[in-house]
Order: structure tokens, then sequence, then C-alpha cells
């Protein structure tokens, strides 16, 4: 990816213009703010786009919006849960 490429992909996720954002973790481990993991899915081609990043606190620094950013293509994954119930009945 071209770093003109990922300026345009980076306003994209950060404006939603084209991508919208499926899924968001915050880590507070950094002592400045948060280490961001942010889920997109990129809408001409549904295919999605995982963003890692950092935002201050007071929000003045973003990485997204800096283009300090890793960004990777990911697959969404589906996991299917079966719930087992066992219901006692008083004989």
């Amino acid at each position: 990816m071209t770093k003109e490429e990922k300026k345009q992909m980076c306003e994209g996720m950060l404006w939603e213009e084209g991508y919208l954002s499926v899924e968001r973790h915050l880590d507070d481990g950094w002592r400045h703010g948060n280490y961001v993991t942010e889920v997109f899915q990129r809408e001409s081609d549904s295919t999605y786009w995982r963003a890692f990043y950092q935002v201050t606190g007071d929000g003045e620094y973003n990485g997204l919006r800096e283009g300090d950013v890793e960004i990777e293509q990911v697959r969404p994954e589906t996991v299917t849960k079966t719930i087992t119930e066992t219901i006692y009945h008083k004989i």
C-alpha cells in the first residue's frame, strides 16, 4: 500500500466515508490515552480492514487522523456456540 493509498484509507475510516466501523476495542495501557483496534468494512467491495492506532485522552492526538496507523486486511470469522441446558424436574 502506498503512502497516498494509506492516507485516503485513513480519511475514509475517520470520517466513515465508504467505511463502516463494525468493531472497536480500547486498551488503556498507553499512559497518554488509549490503544485502539478498530475493524472497518469497506462498502465498495465488502472487505474488512483492521486499524491499530493511538488516541490521547483529550483527543488532541489521533493516530488515525495523523496517518500514524497500522492497517491490515482481515476476514470475518463466524463462531457458532451451542448452549446445552440441563433441566431437573422434581419426581
